[in-house]
């Protein structure tokens, strides 16, 4: 990507500063999206498809669309983070709240550490930036698609919080 305001260190500061706008924006229209639709489920997923095209956008663009692409990235990337915590808060019971959340952080850290290492990787062998994006996107797509939670019923869950 091109510098946007001149200088590369002052685009890298306008990306990570819109991009940090955007997780703080993207929680609130989640939020509002779900007080319209109670039984939601496709919001979650609509969330890391909006992050990841965000991505998508940032690698494959400049200029002005680049610093959008910033700010859809965040907008999709904080209303998951969100969702998934508040999820991980809901269903989990109180005794191992601490640890799973750890874990969440453990988890994240060591994607993030992987995708650093992969991208490297792709990037020294020659493959350019979109396509170090969408290879990364499309394997992030891949573990959403394993992972990702799967609707429970209430009873299920009733009685995994109780005492003893």
């Amino acid at each position: 990507a091109e510098p946007v305001l001149g200088g590369g260190s002052t685009t890298l500061g306008v990306l990570q500063s819109l991009r940090g706008i955007g997780t703080g924006v993207g929680p609130l229209i989640a939020l509002a999206l779900l007080a319209r639709h109670e039984r939601a489920s496709w919001i979650d997923p609509a969330a890391v498809f909006v992050g990841l095209a965000g991505i998508l956008v940032v690698g494959a663009s400049s200029g002005l669309v680049l610093l959008a692409g910033a700010l859809i990235w965040g907008s999709g990337a904080g209303a998951n983070w969100v969702l998934t915590t508040t999820a991980i808060q809901q269903r989990a019971p109180h005794a191992f709240l601490g640890r799973l959340l750890a874990f969440d952080g453990l988890l994240y850290t060591l994607a993030m550490s992987a995708s650093a290492l992969a991208s490297a990787v792709i990037l020294q062998a020659g493959g350019g930036l979109a396509h170090t994006v969408a290879v990364s996107t499309l394997v992030a797509l891949g573990l959403w698609a394993v992972t990702r939670p799967r609707p429970t019923r209430p009873a299920e869950n009733a009685n995994l919080g109780a005492a003893p």
